[in-house]
């Protein structure tokens, strides 16, 4: 496997051209535009849940999950294709795999590479240019669970592994974690969609109380002891009462938005919508080579969301089955 890396250059990246190619021109009727409502200066990732199970693909943007699509049904791909392809557009960027029983493991993440000496003599195969990127699991305990996010950015070096741990409230639509001695929230918005989801990522100011500044890094448990004083933990049975407490509230957010995780712009099978905001202007967004280790991280604790949301909606639709059943015995 050639060696991966993480750090972007965009100057000397191909990928750098916004202006349309020979692929582009040819085979405009199969790659429709990006749509508007996602994001113009960032990306607008797309998590797009399999039909027959809850395993995902992640996709750079609308146009590059339509142009995924428009292959499927290719006996075989042509030099341009794969030429395209090499350069990242038209695949998924990430994919995730889901046990069907596991007392920890939550999901599993794998990631696409890009082999030169190999691509263009045999084109993408899925399973084959994909390896081991992170794997989620997950811990139970009073008052929150926290998700370990194990990551392996380079399966030849082991010592770029790194692990990011998130802690998601019980009560409180917080989910907080650290990164890079940075603490990042989710915060869930339940009062903007009547069904669905909406949740907004921040970088907390320092000095903030969050669930992640007092923790142990090897049981991945928040240090209660060190946590006195901490408003968001303890008092749990005080927080359940207060209705107040499971909306949005000014003090949960803060002023450095960094993306924003909805199901509610659904375009045809997506489930989910993430939009990152970017400084980054000379990149072509519909290519996997545009994001690099940071943003790819925020797309993996967008997953451990969008994996949490999916198995509520999945106990909701239970219920409600068991309540029709009721009814008509």
């Amino acid at each position: 496997m050639p060696e991966i890396d993480n750090s972007i250059n965009y100057s000397d990246k191909e990928k750098v051209s916004p202006q349309r190619d020979e692929f582009e021109v040819e085979n405009a009727s199969i790659v429709p535009v990006l749509s508007k409502g996602y994001t113009e200066d960032g990306w607008g990732i797309i998590y797009n849940m399999n039909s027959t199970n809850w395993n995902l693909k992640i996709f750079v943007s609308v146009r590059a999950r339509s142009e995924w699509s428009s292959y499927l049904n290719l006996v075989k791909c042509s030099h341009a294709i794969n030429e395209r392809r090499r350069r990242g557009f038209g695949i998924p960027l990430l994919t995730t795999s889901q046990p069907y029983f596991s007392f920890h493991t939550f999901f599993t993440v794998y990631k696409t590479f890009i082999d030169e000496d190999y691509f263009l003599k045999r084109g993408f195969k899925e399973r084959t240019d994909q390896f081991q990127y992170c794997q989620v699991s997950r811990y139970y305990h009073w008052g929150y669970t926290s998700y370990v996010l194990k990551f392996t950015p380079d399966p030849d070096d082991s010592s770029k592994d790194f692990e990011v741990t998130m802690f998601k409230h019980f009560i409180l639509p917080i989910t907080d974690f650290e990164y890079r001695g940075e603490i990042y929230r989710w915060v869930e918005n339940k009062s903007i969609l009547p069904r669905g989801y909406y949740y907004n990522l921040y970088k907390l100011e320092n000095g903030r109380p969050s669930l992640a500044q007092h923790w142990n890094k090897e049981k991945h448990t928040i240090n209660i002891s060190e946590n006195k004083g901490n408003p968001l933990i303890g008092g749990y049975i005080w927080k359940f009462f207060n209705i107040a407490n499971r909306y949005c509230l000014s003090e949960y957010i803060s002023q450095n938005h960094i993306a924003t995780l909805s199901d509610a712009y659904i375009l045809n099978r997506e489930n989910a919508v993430l939009t990152i905001n970017s400084t980054h202007s000379n990149i072509d967004r519909d290519s996997i080579h545009s994001v690099d280790l940071d943003n790819t991280v925020f797309i993996c604790a967008g997953l451990v969301i969008k994996k949490i949301e999916e198995a509520i909606g999945t106990d909701r639709k239970r219920q409600e089955a068991k309540r029709v059943q009721a009814s008509r015995n």
